[in-house]
């Protein structure tokens, strides 16, 4: 069960930051300057990376900023 709620908690994670980086790439072409959206790209990759670690550490570290926010939002997930 522990194996289930730690795959759950990263699923959550990076299921938020891919759904954050979906929106920002769709709207891109809405905001006037370009390098809004590329900076929100590279927050989200950088998101990614850490949520990567802390899997691969065994460890359930909620990302920085949004890491609660997507735990919250995608409890569905489980």
């Amino acid at each position: 069960m522990a194996k289930i709620n730690f795959a759950a908690f990263h699923l959550r994670q990076m299921f938020g930051i891919i759904a954050a980086a979906v929106i920002v790439s769709v709207f891109s072409s809405v905001i006037p300057t370009g390098i809004i959206p590329l900076l929100m790209i590279c927050f989200f990759v950088l998101l990614a990376i850490l949520g990567l670690v802390s899997a691969l550490r065994n460890q359930t570290d909620e990302l920085p900023i949004v890491g609660p926010l997507f735990q919250k939002w995608f409890n569905f997930i489980k």
